[in-house]
This record gives structure tokens, C-alpha cells and sequence, in this order.
């Protein structure tokens, strides 16, 4: 194992996603989206309500970035959360903010 100097940086998300699109569709999608900074992903919550669209359910994901080389800034995370976000539109999805 390689002991690495720089914490992670844990951030939840929450993907509204119609019902039709299946749980590791859109798993795979906040892979591709969170780039190589991502480190771990864990799918922990699935909620519909009243709150969401028909049809639709919010997923929501914990996402662990870390790079070995250098402390993540708030920067990193924004930056992968806007790729997180591209990545599920692209299958029909989009953050829940």
C-alpha cells in the first residue's frame, strides 16, 4: 500500500433520474463525470417524493476524491461536481440542488 500525504475530500451528490434509467447507468455516468481525481463512489440513498417529478427518484452518491501529489481545493470539487453534472445530463439526469 502507498501511504499518501494529502486527505480526501468526501462529497455527497444527489442525481435526480427518471425511473427508466437503471441505478448503474447513471453510477457509471458520476464515474465518467468525476474524472481521476475520484478515488471511491458509493451509491448509499434512493428517495421519490412529492418534491420530484413524476417518474423520477433522487440517487444519491458519495463521492471520495483524492490526488497523491497535492492537497484538493475547493476549486477540485467544484470542478468535479460540474463534471459529475454534464456527465448525467447526458443521461437524461441532472443534479439536485
Amino acid at each position: 500500500p502507498v501511504l499518501l500525504r494529502h486527505p480526501a475530500v468526501v462529497v455527497d451528490v444527489a442525481v435526480v433520474a427518471p425511473e427508466a434509467v437503471p441505478l448503474a447507468e447513471v453510477e457509471a455516468a458520476v464515474r465518467r463525470g468525476a474524472g481521476e481525481l475520484l478515488d471511491g463512489l458509493r451509491w448509499f440513498d434512493e428517495f421519490r417524493g412529492a418534491q420530484l417529478p413524476e417518474g423520477h427518484r433522487s440517487l444519491g452518491f458519495r463521492l471520495r476524491l483524492q490526488d497523491p501529489e497535492r492537497q484538493l481545493t475547493d476549486a477540485d470539487a467544484e470542478a468535479v461536481l460540474a463534471g459529475v453534472g454534464a456527465a448525467v445530463a447526458a443521461v437524461g439526469a441532472a443534479l439536485r440542488g
